[in-house]
Parts: structure tokens; sequence; C-alpha cells
């Protein structure tokens, strides 16, 4: 809890020597893996953010916030098609979770998976019409199918 508090003053230094101390105490708390993830992504720790957030989803499967840090991680780390796995798992666990859609759509699009990825968009506007990342990535998919523009 201290680690955690840390981080919400921005302490991103102070956070992650106690997520860390939390995580090595507590081996089996995928909250404390969790936390100790989310403090080294935000730190620039990629690696480790990876490491820590798998373990938090191999303790914990059905969290889903867990798998959806997983998934915008790797996405961070360049790494679309295994962010479209974790997002998808996600998603099937929580299928109404919002911006969820959108994300899985952001990695599959990404990984070269245009016409998955606007159906992902799509399903997003489906429920929120208003969703402006959706609409847009929607647009600038449609562009790229229509030979004008690539995705990065």
């Amino acid at each position: 809890d201290l680690g955690v508090a840390l981080a919400a003053t921005g302490d991103d230094f102070g956070a992650m020597t106690a997520l860390r101390a939390a995580a090595v105490r507590l081996p089996r708390s995928a909250r404390a893996h969790y936390h100790y993830g989310l403090a080294s992504a935000r730190g620039g720790a990629g690696d480790r953010a990876l490491r820590e957030l798998r373990e938090a989803v191999r303790l914990d499967g059905t969290w889903v916030d867990a798998r959806v840090a997983l998934g915008r991680a790797l996405f961070r780390e360049g790494q679309p098609i295994a962010a479209a796995d974790a997002l998808n798992e996600a998603l099937r666990q929580a299928p109404d979770r919002p911006g969820l859609h959108y994300e899985l759509g952001r990695a599959l699009h990404l990984a070269g998976s245009v016409h998955a990825a606007m159906e992902e968009y799509r399903a997003e506007l489906r429920r929120d019409p208003r969703h402006p990342g959706a609409r847009e990535r929607l647009g600038l998919a449609q562009a790229e199918l229509a030979g004008g523009w690539r995705f990065e």
C-alpha cells in the first residue's frame, strides 16, 4: 500500500522500491506483482514491467485489469501481436469494458490486421458512438485500405 501511495504522489523511485519489496515479500500476490509492473512501466523499465504483469496474470488469470495492463505494456514495447492476444482475452472476460475494443483494434492495426482492427473500432463505436479515438482510427484504417496511408 505504501508503494501505491508513493506512485499516486509521483514518487516513481520510492514507489518502485516499495513495490519491489512487496513483490519479493509476497511472491504469490497478483496484486503486488501488478502494482510493481505498473510502476516499472511508468519508470521506463519495460522488461521488468512485462515480467511482473505476466506474473500477475499467471497468479490470477481472471483479473481483467492485470490482463489489460499487460496488453498495454506489450503494445508500448512494440509487441502488437502479443498485446492483441492479451487484450483479446481481457475482452473475452469483460466484453462490455469501455475502451477495450479500441485498444484491441490499435494492437491489431499495428500488427497489420487492418480488417480485424476496423471491426474492433466499429465495435467500440457501437458501444460508444462518440469515442473519438475509435472514429479517427477507423478513418485511418479505411484510408490505408484505399492505398493512401500506413498506420505505424
